[in-house]
């Protein structure tokens, strides 16, 4: 089931309503450099991109894009562009002539920062009215031109007011959301699309359900664009990815995806077009969806402890083999044994499914069989099994009989993520005997990661590169992370730019962002540490503050 939301023209396509669920990406080539964003352009499109979002920063590039599109139109490309603005609104106001889509962040529109932490009702409501007078001549430029918007919500870059009236997690990036769809209603606006992304999977679908709730209770339910922002690259950030969006599109949530990588940005294209295909290909489409409270906020379930699964614990790893040296347990028959660096016992488990979730169990562990065609019934019958087998661990098991590892991490990435963001599961289990058993070990603690359920490798925060970039970020993040992959407690932020950089690096523990170009601040936590240290000496300066704190 997809949720049935409005349909948004943008260009010779739409998005939402009973459309296919579209596909993008951004090019990660300087605006002016026409040449290089045509052709990365192509090469995102060939990959089967629908759309193409380019940055633009000054008046300059945003007028750029007109000769940018001239040259894909030439070369027979006539996909929509979405021009990407910061800071400027003017500069959205000139895109907005040129391009078929507008991305602008609510950021935009807001008063500098007065480090004030309390509004008085009177200060809340005016600066509102200052973004609607702000924000209305664009508005009439999309009317004229037939342009769209997307009100690009991010988690750290949400106004003193709505982080002073809420917070800078959930509430505030669907109260910012809300704001921005009652102002553009108010200017008699409809041709929008609506984002709220963070670099945290929970926060990214708690924040997207607990939107979609509300625009159902408001009567208009707007397209959706749906990602996780600065998920790094390679099997990190796929999975990262995966985790997030695959959860939404299961939820029937999305209408267009973008994968963010830090790799070059038609590699995204066959990972987001995989999850569309596999888990929001649906056509039965349904103007409602309803969550239960535990679906809106993470919600631990009251599970006893047998041996270390459950209770307290963070979420255990079952391996196939018995040679395995990673895994807390082995599968023998009918139970798992505790490897060896754990207390010595074992355990009889049964076997569940959506078939027999309604029965009372025998045993002390359950193990739940996860399938591709099965989770949103899993979801709907967990309620009743725990009713029934009270406070009783679940391990969470995927089958298969493929060869094809990334195929694979896709699926459990969204599979399982999909469960344990709602509560649902104590330990991870893959069985595919046509794949290293050590990898597919490996691929669980990765998925526990990438929910925040246990951190058992050093973690990498890094954007997906733009034209606002200020440095080689794919070669600065392979040599940080050379530097630093021993320090499995720790979260390295690698970022392109000070537009989102800090804001977006999350609860990071360091951070390395572009100031401009040749120069980097470093950051500890959400503070500067060093500011503007040269290029050349800026891994090496991270290193030193790392060892500094102790860590």
């Amino acid at each position: 089931m997809r949720l049935l939301t409005l349909p948004v023209q943008v260009g010779n396509i739409f998005i939402g309503g009973r459309n296919p669920i579209r596909l993008q990406s951004m090019v990660s080539y300087k605006t002016m450099d026409t040449e290089g964003v045509v052709e990365q352009s192509i090469k995102i499109i060939k990959a089967g991109g629908d759309l193409v979002r380019i940055t633009a920063q000054s008046i300059e590039e945003a007028k750029n894009l007109k000769i940018i599109k001239e040259n894909l139109l030439s070369q027979g490309f006539n996909n929509p562009l979405i021009a990407d603005v910061h800071f400027n609104p003017a500069v959205a106001e000139v895109a907005a002539r040129i391009v078929e889509k507008v991305r602008i962040n609510p950021g935009n529109y807001i008063d500098k920062k007065t480090n004030k932490t309390t509004f008085t009702n009177a200060e809340y409501n005016s600066e509102i009215e200052k973004i609607a007078l702000r924000l209305n001549p664009l508005v009439k430029i999309c009317k004229e031109y037939g342009t769209a918007i997307r009100v690009g919500v991010n988690s750290g870059s949400l106004s003193e007011r709505i982080i002073a009236r809420y917070d800078d997690g959930v509430d505030g990036m669907v109260e910012s959301a809300l704001e921005f769809i009652k102002i553009l209603e108010n200017l008699s606006f409809k041709n929008f699309v609506l984002s709220i992304k963070s670099s945290d999977v929970k926060t990214m679908i708690f924040a997207y359900r607990k939107l979609v709730l509300r625009m159902i209770e408001n009567g208009n339910i707007y397209p959706l664009h749906i990602g996780v922002t600065e998920a790094g690259e390679g099997e990190d950030g796929r999975i990262k990815s995966c985790a997030g969006i695959g959860s939404l599109l299961l939820d029937g949530i999305g209408d267009t995806v973008r994968v963010s990588l830090s790799e070059p940005p038609e590699n995204e294209i066959p990972i987001a077009s995989h999850l569309v295909g596999k888990f929001g290909s649906n056509n039965i489409f349904n103007e409602n969806i309803k969550f239960i409270e535990s679906d809106i906020d993470f919600f631990k379930r009251p599970i006893k402890s047998v041996l270390n699964i459950g209770g307290g614990n963070r979420p255990v790893v079952i391996s196939d083999s018995k040679e395995s040296k990673n895994a807390d347990f082995v599968s023998r028959k009918n139970k798992i044994v505790v490897n060896s660096k754990i207390k010595e016992g074992e355990i009889d488990f049964e076997i569940i499914s959506s078939e027999n979730l309604n029965k009372k169990l025998n045993s002390a562990l359950a193990v739940l069989e996860v399938n591709d065609d099965n989770i949103i019934e899993l979801k709907n019958l967990i309620n009743d099994f725990y009713k029934i087998n009270r406070r009783i661990p679940i391990i969470l098991k995927y089958t298969t009989s493929t060869n094809n590892y990334n195929e694979l991490l896709v699926n459990t990435s969204a599979l399982f993520s999909s469960l344990l963001v709602d509560g649902i599961g104590n330990g991870l289990w893959i069985s595919a005997k046509n794949i290293d058993q050590e990898k597919l070990t490996e691929l669980c603690f990765m998925i526990l990661q990438a929910n925040n359920l246990y951190q058992s490798y050093a973690e990498f925060v890094s954007c997906p590169t733009c034209g606002r970039t200020t440095f080689d970020l794919f070669e600065v993040l392979q040599k940080v992370k050379l530097k630093t992959s021993h320090l499995k407690n720790l979260k390295i932020a690698v970022m392109g730019c000070i537009v989102n950089g800090p804001g977006e690096m999350g609860s990071v523990d360091y951070g390395y962002v572009g100031s401009s170009t040749g120069k980097v601040n470093l950051y500890k936590g959400k503070n500067v540490v060093r500011k503007n240290v040269n290029e050349k000496e800026a891994i090496q300066a991270l290193i030193d503050i790392i060892k500094e704190n102790g860590d």
